[in-house]
């Protein structure tokens, strides 16, 4: 494949391949309910960027049913090892299989998770494509109550795997979706205990996120998964990181480190780049600019409405930062728009001209990559019935034509 096909299919993966785009929230449903109803033709194949929380949300939903988690890596299974057969002391006509010891056992409850399936070698490809159709690989047999489900990462030009989409007796046998963020379904697994039940040997129990970590993103939604930062191979957050990062403030305040000083913002530099871990800190070191985004949308007045217009004085990065969290928040949640409608138009009449035309442009954006068009329509014939709404629609076309006349200006003066 041409790099420059490469580079658009790491762009447009869902498009080019024609599946459905989803929020993690919405796999996760897809996940339950073929669980519940013991559907066993068509296994999931999530696909989405590095980081994503695919595998969280697979140990999400095994958590729930009471399912003990599977999870073969691909990529590790060589020569030797897994799905090897053997004749020693094999009945007749059949093979032996030298098997994972972690597969899942007669009659157990199991998800059976094939992660990173595009970097395995055809024979572990092989394995996983056995125990879709049939269920079985030699005489392993998988369990009545085991669901098969597999992972895997967009293949890119800086991604160099093996190219299954291309494999049409794979592709028609399972139900493949694009998993994108979803900060509806992150943050109620990190205010549960479950978010570093696998830190239990550093912790001594299991937490939730950190309450400093978890109160930078309740202010910066959008950082859920920093996408523009991954794009250029930058060190970036994503739920994998952000655990990593929580994991390091319970350590260093068990150390007495202070999470504000020169060792805590290295140390979360390394995890998560050094542009924001510095906002990182910076929020630590001072939160009287920081606002949360849905305090904007369910209670915008008194001292929220107050601390928003000292943030357009003092500083416009944050408020823009604001801005996105809101949006991230309007169409990941989707509060019924009746609820929120007036506090969001009554923010926007709040902006100065520049900052809510820049808002406007990114509402449809936003609502196109959430899949919440629909939500977006809904909200704007609400916000319709404010006459703020016409105050916020003069400041957008003044500041249009505002940009007009500036560039008119500056094409006469270069003739």
């Amino acid at each position: 494949m041409a790099k420059g096909k490469k580079e658009e299919e790491g762009l447009n993966y869902p498009q080019l391949h024609d599946i459905p785009q989803v929020s993690i929230a919405d796999a996760q449903e897809q996940l339950r309910l073929s669980w519940k109803m013991k559907q066993h033709r068509g296994a999931f194949m999530l696909v989405g960027e590095a980081g994503m929380g695919k595998s969280q949300v697979v140990h999400q939903v095994a958590q729930e049913v009471g399912a003990r988690v599977c999870d073969i890596r691909t990529a590790h299974y060589g020569l030797m090892g897994a799905g090897i057969p053997s004749t020693k002391e094999a009945k007749v006509g059949f093979f032996k299989t030298l098997l994972p010891e972690n597969f899942p056992e007669t009659n157990e409850k199991a998800m059976l998770v094939f992660d990173e399936l595009n970097q395995g070698l055809p024979h572990a490809i092989s394995m996983f494509f056995s125990l879709i159709e049939d269920r079985r690989m030699f005489d392993y047999l998988l369990p009545k109550e085991c669901m098969v489900v597999g992972m895997m990462n967009p293949a890119t030009d800086k991604y160099s795997v093996t190219q299954i989409e291309t494999n049409a007796a794979l592709r028609r046998r399972l139900k493949w979706l694009y998993c994108i963020p979803s900060y509806e379904a992150w943050y109620p697994h990190a205010k549960s205990k479950l978010f570093h039940f696998s830190d239990q040997a550093s912790l001594g129990e299991p937490l939730p996120c950190h309450p400093d970590i978890l109160g930078f993103l309740e202010t910066f939604p959008k950082l859920i998964y920093d996408l523009d930062a991954q794009r250029v191979n930058k060190q970036y957050m994503c739920p994998a990181t952000i655990q990593t990062i929580s994991l390091d403030a319970y350590l260093m305040e068990r150390a007495d480190i202070d999470l504000t000083g020169r060792f805590a913002e290295t140390r979360f530099s390394a995890s998560i780049g050094r542009t924001v871990a510095k906002q990182l800190v910076d929020h630590l070191d001072d939160s009287t600019l920081n606002i949360k985004p849905e305090a904007v949308l369910t209670q915008y007045k008194g001292d929220t409405r107050k601390a928003v217009k000292k943030l357009i004085k003092k500083d416009r990065t944050k408020l823009l930062d604001l801005g996105y969290g809101i949006l991230t928040i309007l169409f990941t949640k989707k509060t019924a728009v009746e609820k929120i409608a007036k506090n969001f138009v009554l923010f926007l009449g709040d902006l100065p001209p520049e900052v809510v035309t820049q808002m406007h442009t990114t509402l449809n954006q936003m609502a196109a990559e959430s899949n919440a068009d629909e939500y977006l329509e809904d909200l704007m014939y609400e916000m319709a019935e404010y006459p703020t709404w016409r105050e916020v629609h003069a400041k957008i076309d003044t500041n249009t034509r505002n940009v007009d006349d500036d560039l008119d200006a500056d094409y006469k003066s270069r003739k």
